[in-house]
């Protein structure tokens, strides 16, 4: 499974350049207006080479509306099938991080390959070392850089 920290691969991506209008619900569509919709979204997504990468990216997220090419539903149905098979692991607190057999993520705030943590401030997704430091300093509005300790010579 890849990364979807790494996100070369929307390059790739089918919808990639067009309006996005057709993978988002709008307020007040009726429920034909809404299989329309998602037809027309999910046709969109049928050939598209990186779907698995756009759905795993949106289940570890929280997205909403039509990735991978499919809906909300069909994504929960999907990321327990990921959780059963180990490929998803569910962490403290219930966060979902890629099982122990994918690749390590990049840190948003200090762009260090480690294992996933979960979400700092502003939706940063963190490493343990990273996240650890934000929860002991109380959650502030950032991520407190290292304290790094000078090393003692011996006189």
């Amino acid at each position: 499974m890849t990364t979807t920290q790494d996100h070369r691969w929307r390059s790739q991506a089918r919808c990639r350049g067009t309006g996005i209008g057709a993978f988002f619900s709008r307020t007040g569509e009726t429920t034909t207006e809404k299989e329309a919709r998602e037809a027309q979204a999910k046709k969109l997504c049928e050939d598209c080479p990186v779907t698995r990468e756009c759905a795993l990216a949106a289940i570890l997220h929280g997205d909403v509306g039509i990735a991978g090419g499919m809906n909300d539903d069909e994504r929960a149905l999907y990321r327990r099938r990921l959780l059963r098979s180990g490929d998803l692991v569910a962490g403290p607190g219930r966060r979902i991080a890629p099982g122990p057999g994918t690749r390590r993520l990049l840190c948003e705030h200090c762009r260090r390959r480690g294992k996933y943590a979960g979400r700092g401030p502003e939706g940063l997704r963190l490493i343990t070392t990273c996240w650890t430091r934000w929860v002991k300093a109380g959650r502030p509005t950032a991520v407190p850089d290292p304290v790094y300790k000078p090393r003692r010579t011996a006189a």
